[in-house]
């Protein structure tokens, strides 16, 4: 069957009174609304996520160097090039480094966690609007139905043909 060739109603098997489910008006027969495109989630991360993980990783070191530097405050010093505050220093460097890549890691997984699923959306989102544009209505039968299923729906269901998942009607 060619693009321009009418197409018939697999009820009644008139071609005259199928109309494209789009070209119909809003307030017509049947009430078959856009999909909805996916909105953005709030996954992205910005100035604001990376300061926290920043602030956040400082604030973790410089617990762990207090408490180090505490500790060793009370320890005898032994000969040799180590003053007492160094094991403090050192450990609040390590801990820094180990928050902080713990900390954007935990960012990097929300992002793309938040990518993943926004692109399973969209891709619902064109399947249901490609179905939308494949429906065709019959004004004699009142049914709804796509072209390569030929398998006619009343026209008060059709909204929940736009989402099957198959993308057959």
């Amino acid at each position: 069957m060619s693009q321009n060739s009418p197409i018939a109603c697999p009820q009644c098997n008139r071609a005259d009174t199928v109309v494209r489910v789009a070209d119909l008006p809003a307030d017509g027969p049947v009430r078959l609304a856009k999909p909805v495109p996916p909105k953005m989630p709030h996954t992205q991360f910005g100035c604001a996520s990376i300061s926290l993980v920043l602030f956040g990783a400082i604030f973790v070191a410089a617990a762990v160097g207090t408490l180090v530097g505490l500790s060793d405050a009370g320890a005898s010093l032994t000969t040799g090039d180590v003053r007492p505050g160094d094991s403090a220093v050192f450990s609040g460097i390590i801990v820094f480094m180990i928050a902080f890549v713990g900390f954007f890691s935990i960012l990097v997984w929300r992002q793309v966690r938040g990518d993943v699923a926004l692109q399973q959306q969209t891709a619902i989102w064109q399947g249901a609007q490609a179905r939308r544009n494949e429906m065709q209505y019959c004004s004699s039968c009142g049914v709804v139905f796509a072209p390569n299923s030929r398998t006619p729906v009343p026209a008060t269901q059709a909204d929940l043909l736009l989402y099957d998942e198959r993308g057959s009607i």
